[in-house]
């Protein structure tokens, strides 16, 4: 059965493409358009050129926005997962296009997954009305958008980076405006990395395709694909359990398709079939041999409509994840879910929106989650919002089944539940730019893995509660000088005193001095910053990969600078950074030090019509 879907799904992918391909192409008179050249700061991110940015994964990217932090791990292609305001880490849902990209194995969100070239906006807080592919928490979720390059002057764009312990990074993109009603964007990614460790290489290849055929008016078909492969050597501390294994590697193999058809943005059915084989082992397969194939379909629909200031969506979402695994056993999770959202919207003034899911989980009860999010706008420089919602998350196959090497499953896990609440404004007071956010959620039942038995095992942990303060600023001294830094406050509370904090630090913050100008009557467009990161204390577990208990390793705080030159030429675009320019030592998440020194440059290349 498997088989015969893929062979399907390649004959749909070889005739889409090769109909693109066979169409006229329109030739584009459209003027080239000058972008910004900042990083992210507010809500709903607007991120063009990202060939600016030294990143090694979206999650750099994404630690910029205000309410996000990043779990750093050092090394390319160690699991890359986030958290937004008071939120669990690797706990929201990412969506690419629509393409659901957390991980069918453990549910967690790998940024790693993302190809981030090709991303053109980020949401991370939509209006209820405005969201798309169904159900989808305030603060638990961040929604990505590819760019659509068949529709810009930029028709395609060539990057290259390269810096310290072997990285390497090649990126090319297209666009194709076959006709009125056919286009096509499509890329590519191919990666390396020597590793910031012994034992941490790293090499990928990530492949992005995106069809759009009109059929009229009002109709339209959507085809996506998503390959991500990897092989990754995964590093082991002095002190973890698995220090017996030679060498432990992991290797993926992950396609999306999806499949969509929309009127409008009145009515959308999407379909995903996700593709997931990955193996472990240790080289000359000493102690640990897995393999793991997993096969899912997710189906989607949503119906909008809107009448005057009041607006509705409704819809119904059902998934089912198969599992191979002769280690794990053979096993399957089936949910079902329908959905509501009623808001009402003055364009000017102010949004007020509400909804509720039920959902059933495959072997749990019947559920319901709530929420409710306000937006108001006092003056046109001074926005106010808030949102308050409960979210539940039932346990993936890895906590449930795994028998190692990290921990050992445990199929009688509960249900995660979170209760967020949160409010915040945004406001610009002439040259100053404010973001601010408060947010509290209380976590029933958390899944986490417990060293502190004799052998690692999944547990459900106590209650505890989660307070946040996230926060940006923006000042421009003078029009070629200005300042940007954004930072968290966080502090957990729980009456167990070796509960975990997730290796988060209480304080955290990052920024720069950026100085701009552009020369020789705009042929020039010249960035250079200068910047640091700030990381207050906080407690590390026994194992790097496990929560529970701390055990007292503390981290000290620690300040990092770095330096960013960026050189816009017309089409071409070239950058040049020093990280850790103090050859600081130092982890965020324990057992994985930081880069020392770190010098990086890459160039990104613009061909147009």
């Amino acid at each position: 059965m498997i088989t015969v879907r893929r062979y399907f799904l390649l004959f749909v992918q070889f005739y889409l493409i090769s109909f693109a391909a066979a169409a006229p192409v329109l030739q584009d008179s459209t003027q080239q358009q000058t972008q910004p050249l900042s990083y992210v700061k507010c809500h709903n991110a607007d991120t063009l050129l990202y060939e600016s940015l030294d990143y090694n994964t979206f999650a750099d990217v994404f630690e910029w926005l205000p309410p996000a932090y990043y779990y750093d791990r050092g090394s390319e292609g160690q699991l890359a997962i986030g958290s937004l305001f008071s939120g669990v880490e690797g706990h929201f849902q990412l969506f690419y296009d629509g393409l659901n990209l957390n991980d069918p194995l453990n549910g967690l969100s790998d940024m790693n997954m993302v190809p981030v070239e090709s991303v053109g906006r980020i949401n991370i807080i939509t209006s209820g009305i405005n969201r798309q592919y169904g159900y989808l928490p305030l603060g638990q979720t961040v929604q990505l958008y590819s760019k659509d390059m068949a529709r810009l002057p930029i028709r395609s764009t060539v990057s290259y980076r390269t810096g310290n312990s072997g990285y390497d990074d090649i990126d090319a993109r297209l666009g194709i405006k076959a006709s009125q009603k056919l286009s096509l964007n499509m890329g590519g990614v191919i990666k390396s990395y020597s590793g910031t460790v012994y034992n941490s290489e790293y090499d990928a290849q990530k492949i992005n395709l995106k069809i759009n055929r009109k059929i009229n008016e009002n109709w339209a078909i959507e085809y996506l694909y998503l390959l991500n492969k990897f092989d990754l050597d995964v590093p082991v501390s002095q002190d973890s359990i698995l220090k017996d294994i030679s060498i432990p590697h992991q290797k993926d193999f992950r396609t999306d398709h999806g499949f969509c058809i929309k009127r409008g943005n009145s009515f959308f059915t999407s379909i995903q079939l996700t593709d997931l084989k990955r193996e472990f082992y240790g080289y000359r397969h000493t102690v640990v041999d897995q393999l793991h194939n997993v096969n899912g379909t997710r189906i989607t629909t949503q119906y909008n409509q809107q009448f005057g200031l009041f607006s509705f969506n409704t819809g119904a979402g059902y998934r089912i994840y198969h599992l191979e695994s002769k280690d794990w056993g053979n096993h399957t999770q089936r949910a079902v879910n329908g959905w509501i959202n009623a808001a009402i919207k003055s364009r000017d003034k102010y949004y007020i929106g509400t909804g509720a899911v039920i959902e059933n989980h495959k072997g749990y009860d019947t559920f319901i989650q709530q929420e409710l999010n306000m937006e108001y706008r006092y003056k046109p420089d001074l926005l106010f919002f808030g949102w308050a919602n409960h979210f539940i998350n039932a346990p993936q196959f890895e906590p449930l089944y795994t028998q190692g090497p990290y921990a050992r499953g445990n199929p009688d896990l509960e249900e995660e539940n979170f209760s967020q609440i949160g409010a915040g404004l945004e406001t610009r007071i002439k040259k100053l730019e404010i973001y601010t956010a408060f947010s509290a959620q209380y976590i029933s039942n958390q899944i986490a893995a417990d060293a502190g038995a004799e052998n690692i095992k999944y547990i459900n942990q106590i209650d505890h509660s989660r307070l946040a303060m996230d926060f940006s600023i923006k000042y421009d001294f003078i029009r070629q000088l200005s300042f940007y830094a954004k930072g968290k406050y966080t502090y957990i509370t729980s009456g167990d005193p070796y509960f975990d904090v997730s290796n988060i630090p209480d304080f955290s913050a990052k920024g720069y001095i950026q100085y701009q100008n552009v020369f020789f009557t705009g042929d020039l467009d010249t960035r250079i910053r200068i910047g640091a990161l700030f990381l207050g204390e906080s407690f590390r577990p026994q194992y790097y990969f496990v929560q529970y208990p701390i055990a007292g390793y503390p981290v000290s705080p620690v300040f990092v600078p770095y330096l960013h030159a960026i050189f816009v030429i017309k089409d071409f675009t070239v950058f040049f950074s020093m990280k850790n320019m103090l050859d600081l030592d130092y982890e965020r998440v324990y057992g994985y030090p930081m880069p020392g020194a770190q010098f990086k440059w890459g160039f990104t290349f613009k061909f147009f019509d």
